[in-house]
């Protein structure tokens, strides 16, 4: 649409004067071709309609294709091989609705693929300086590492020159095969009952989203089993599996806890009578104190003033 420049532009002047009208009439020719640009070619090619029905919409009264005469000599309308007649610069003209409309049609103006085209055209007329010969890329040979004996990187600072230790990342273990851990068990232990149970560990452990076992981790576990016959190292993984543990344990009652002195039965049966003892004693003492208070305030009901110290004088006298 009317930019506010275009009444200044001499490609305006031009057109008032080829037309013989003044400035309104010739805005209004403009905005009126603009307008029909917009509604029924949208893409700037409006030489898809005869000049006569152009001139029609747009209410001409003078001489037939003066106007688009005129529009072409002033520079407003571009002629086109292909086309025949083109919007000059309606990429910039056209309103939003416009460009918003093009741009869901999945189309662009036609003014900018022309002048596209004539960027290319006149860069390939142009000599290409030759492209240079890549020169090679040195080698650059990294200095040597110091190692400590633990594999830590040992660096020298610059500032204060002591020598710096950086511990160096280790690569994880990669996890173990589902078959690796019969090959660590005693042949003994391959069982069908172990098999079987240890594909529902691993089950569990794969729905808990719980690590993989290494082959190190593996190893421990292998050990552990072995310690005791396959029938209990069966349990322990059916146990584990039962209760959703992450781990593998001894059975319940595999020697006395660690830490404590075992103890006879005698000395258990003592250590439940000294309990059952002390509270029987706290009890006894609980009902005494509750017997007492209720008699200081029976005494103190029966004198004048209700004094409760003068009757619990008289109580402690009385037992």
């Amino acid at each position: 649409m009317a930019k506010r420049g275009v009444l200044e532009h001499p490609k305006f002047s031009r057109l008032k004067t080829l037309l013989c009208v003044n400035k309104s009439t010739a805005l209004g020719y403009l905005e009126c071709l603009w307008q029909f640009t917009g509604r029924f070619t949208p893409q700037g090619n409006i030489g898809k309609y005869t000049d006569a029905d152009i001139e029609a919409w747009l209410e001409w009264g003078g001489e037939e294709g003066k106007l688009i005469e005129s529009l072409v000599v002033s520079g407003w309308v571009e002629t086109d091989q292909m086309h025949r007649l083109l919007i000059h610069d309606w990429h910039e003209h056209a309103d939003n609705t416009t460009k918003i409309s093009l741009k869901r049609n999945g189309q662009e103006f036609l003014t900018c693929k022309k002048l596209s085209q004539q960027c290319l055209n006149s860069v390939s007329t142009v000599l290409q300086p030759p492209e240079p010969i890549p020169e090679p890329e040195p080698v650059i040979t990294p200095p040597p590492v110091n190692l400590s004996p633990k594999g830590d990187i040992l660096t020298t600072s610059p500032s204060t020159g002591e020598v710096c230790k950086s511990p160096q990342k280790r690569a994880k273990a990669p996890p173990a095969s589902h078959e690796a851990i019969f090959e660590l068990l005693p042949p003994s232990h391959v069982t069908q009952r172990i098999r079987e149970a240890w594909a529902n560990y691993e089950a569990v452990r794969r729905a808990k989203h719980w690590k993989p076992f290494t082959l190190i981790g593996l190893k421990g576990k292998a050990a552990l089993l072995a310690k005791y016959p396959p029938e209990v190292a069966a349990e322990m993984i059916e146990r584990s599996v039962a209760n959703e543990w992450q781990g593998i344990f001894e059975p319940r009652g595999n020697g006395p806890p660690k830490g404590r002195v075992p103890r006879t039965m005698q000395q258990e049966f003592d250590e439940v009578m000294e309990v059952f003892r002390k509270r029987d004693e706290q009890q006894a003492k609980h009902e005494q104190n509750q017997a007492g208070k209720r008699a200081i305030q029976e005494v103190s009901l029966s004198l004048p003033n209700g004094d409760e110290a003068n009757a619990q004088v008289i109580w402690e006298g009385s037992t």
